[in-house]
């Protein structure tokens, strides 16, 4: 970081120079002033004084109001910029670093720190940077005038001994300082470890809401059989092309009714079962008064399964698979039966479908 920062310095040390030279005329706007009312007050005590010499002093005053006035505003304006600037140069750097960190270490790095050194330490490195060369410039200047105007006006060692309160002060700040930098990196790892919880909290709560994971029911399912279609291979578009297939064939039949309940089941876990052997299958949910299918008729496991409403567009269908672990996280899953999708025509109208999750 320090060595980013000194890089940030260089590159804008020309504004920086210019910047230092306003903060000193503008204490020596505030200090000369103290030599011209000494001046007033004796004019104005002295019955032969020049009313001319008085004016005179008053306008000096006034520009010199006025010229303390314009250094501060050029002054400020360009502490703002600077600060903008090293503050975004130093994000750029940061960045770029990032990009070329190799995976491995980004893995060790909490998304809390990311952002905890984005939003917070950065902005605290620019604020600290930009008031020790404010302050500082200051305090030097004042401390170099207040010497000079004193052993001209002051017995020297009056002077000296003025300047004790000032090494007291000193010695106390560099006593304090590291049990300040102490203290400032507990704030920087609790930042860090808050960012990072609000962050894992923001996430799963999206999720959650997105899914309908906040409210799930729990549903038992007990001797629901299905009139299906089969397909066997690699899951993927195809599970598609079945379903729309499917959905043909209930059309042609007449039986895509609003009572209509599909279901797409894959019945094979893909980390285990090779491509070839992947079963698939969607079906229509059958009561035994219905008149028989031409298709084969199967039951569904008995139990109870969890239900996530989710909207019915791919994106948010391959966002709950993607987000299944943390969404199921507080469940007993029996991994013995699949997870079941079921699109009943009621969701269907309102752009839903659900993901049933058997329980054990």
């Amino acid at each position: 970081m320090k060595k980013e920062l000194i890089k940030s310095l260089k590159k804008y040390k020309w504004q920086i120079l210019i910047e230092i030279i306003l903060i000193i005329i503008s204490v020596i706007f505030i200090a000369y002033p103290s030599k011209i009312i000494g001046k007033m007050i004796d004019l104005l005590y002295n019955a032969e004084s020049n009313k001319s010499e008085i004016i005179k002093s008053i306008v000096q005053l006034l520009s010199i109001s006025i010229g303390f006035l314009i250094t501060r505003v050029l002054w400020k304006n360009l502490d703002f910029r600077i600060n903008i600037y090293i503050d975004k140069d130093l994000k750029d750097r940061l960045f770029t670093k990032l990009l070329k960190t190799k995976v491995k270490a980004l893995n060790e790095i909490k998304n809390g720190e990311i952002m905890s050194y984005f939003v917070s330490d950065l902005r605290k490195v620019t604020m600290i940077t930009a008031k020790f060369i404010s302050t500082g410039t200051r305090i030097i200047a004042n401390f170099t005038i207040a010497i000079i105007m004193m052993s001209n006006s002051c017995n020297i060692k009056l002077t000296l001994i003025s300047l004790i309160p000032v090494l007291i002060t000193i010695v106390v700040i560099i006593f304090i300082r590291k049990r300040w930098m102490d203290v400032m990196k507990e704030a920087q790892k609790s930042f860090a470890d808050l960012s990072e919880y609000v962050q894992e909290s923001t996430d799963s709560i999206r999720t959650m809401k997105a899914f309908c994971g906040e409210d799930k029911q729990i549903e038992e399912f007990k001797d629901i059989k299905i009139a299906y279609m089969r397909r066997v291979g690699k899951y993927g578009l195809e599970n598609k092309h079945l379903m729309e297939t499917f959905k043909a064939y209930l059309k042609a039949k007449g039986l895509l009714k609003k009572e209509t309940t599909i279901l797409g089941i894959a019945l094979d876990n893909p980390m285990y079962i090779s491509e070839e052997r992947q079963r698939y299958d969607v079906g229509i949910i059958i009561s035994n008064k219905e008149s028989k299918y031409d298709l084969p008729v199967r039951n569904i496991a008995n139990g109870c399964y969890a239900i996530f409403e989710v909207e019915h567009t791919e994106e948010s269908v391959s966002d709950f698979w993607k987000n299944i672990q943390t969404l199921t996280a507080d469940l007993s899953i029996d991994v013995s039966k699949p997870i079941i999708e079921r699109y009943a025509f009621s969701k269907i109208s309102s752009h839903l479908c659900e993901f049933c999750i058997p329980l054990k």
